[in-house]
């Protein structure tokens, strides 16, 4: 079968729409395969409204863009400079996951206010 309107390739939905090898394994996804020829090569093809909600469920589960990774806290300070006890015994406080529009394995992230009350910490942003 030849490639009709409303179908993405499976690269297409991986690099654009940031899904990964487990994502195409849920059912509905599965459902929504199609196998097609463009300029004779076969390849796989999905239902682009199903890429997208996959996508948008990912998405409801990460990180907002205000929070601040664990690795930038750690580098902006001296080893002797940090909190006592930072990080393990502030990751409560934390939220574990990928941020939006980061790639990389999930972290730990801390909101401003968590650094402010928990670790005693005042955020200088830059023109301040």
């Amino acid at each position: 079968a030849y490639l009709s309107s409303g179908l993405v390739s499976r690269s297409k939905a991986c690099r654009e729409f940031g899904l990964c090898k487990e994502d195409f394994e849920q059912d509905e996804v599965r459902k929504a395969a199609y196998i097609a020829t463009v300029k004779g090569q076969t390849g796989l093809f999905f239902e682009e409204d199903v890429i997208r909600a996959v996508k948008e469920e990912k998405d409801k589960n990460k990180i907002p863009v205000g929070m601040i990774d664990e690795q930038t806290i750690l580098k902006s300070f001296k080893k002797k400079d940090l909190p006592s006890g930072f990080p393990n015994q502030f990751r409560q406080f934390a939220l574990f996951g990928q941020q939006v529009g980061r790639l990389g394995r999930p972290t730990f992230f801390y909101s401003e206010e968590i650094l402010e009350e928990e670790m005693r910490v005042k955020l200088i942003l830059p023109g301040e």
